[in-house]
């Protein structure tokens, strides 16, 4: 499947509201948002859109395969899936992994957006594979083991690949910063490193 860069942003944003939406709908949103879970918070990508802006400038056509590190409910899978990509979406809590794969039922996701390779699977992502990836994805929402997975990422993650961080402070020591994405709109501030081995 080819690669599509010029996605209407009103796509976007609407992928977002249904998300959201569902989340609001299957969850206690005022004791699960922010909260600290077994490896780290809830805290959804706020801005697909800044996302979707670093994949298009940086051009990873030739990049088919994507690993979300903490999927969350499932928004940036659902996004490079919608962009032609192969994401696969790691996440270790049991009620978000049940989220997203109601969120890609037919009726929400797949239909209406033609997100057809996306897949999940609950799990620690410190115990994948990440060689079999040519991007990887990850929002750190209070995740604080970088040492361990910083080795895990220089010792299995492929030359080309790249590692995609948003925010803007995280202590790697190993991988090298390849470019720094920011956005300012509104409300809204995104920081997206990438980094190469």
């Amino acid at each position: 499947m080819k690669i599509n860069t010029n996605l209407n942003p009103e796509q976007i944003i609407r992928l977002e509201k249904i998300c959201d939406e569902e989340f609001s709908r299957n969850s206690d949103t005022k004791t699960f948002r922010f909260k600290k879970l077994e490896k780290g918070i809830y805290l959804p990508t706020f801005d697909l859109i800044n996302l979707y802006n670093v994949v298009k400038k940086r051009k990873f056509k030739d990049k088919k395969r994507v690993l979300d590190l903490g999927s969350g409910d499932g928004r940036v899978v659902f996004l490079f899936s919608l962009m032609g990509y192969s994401p696969t979406g790691v996440e270790y809590n049991e009620h978000l992994c049940k989220l997203s794969d109601n969120i890609i039922k037919p009726s929400l996701i797949s239909e209406r957006f033609k997100v057809k390779k996306a897949k999940f699977k609950q799990g620690d992502f410190l115990n994948e594979d990440f060689s079999d990836y040519d991007i990887i994805y990850f929002f750190p929402g209070g995740f604080n083991n970088y040492k361990e997975l910083e080795d895990k990422l220089i010792k299995t993650m492929k030359d080309n690949s790249f590692f995609l961080v948003y925010g803007q402070k995280h202590p790697f020591e190993q991988l090298r910063p390849n470019s720094f994405w920011q956005r300012l709109a509104g409300y809204k501030e995104g920081k997206i490193m990438v980094y190469r081995k």
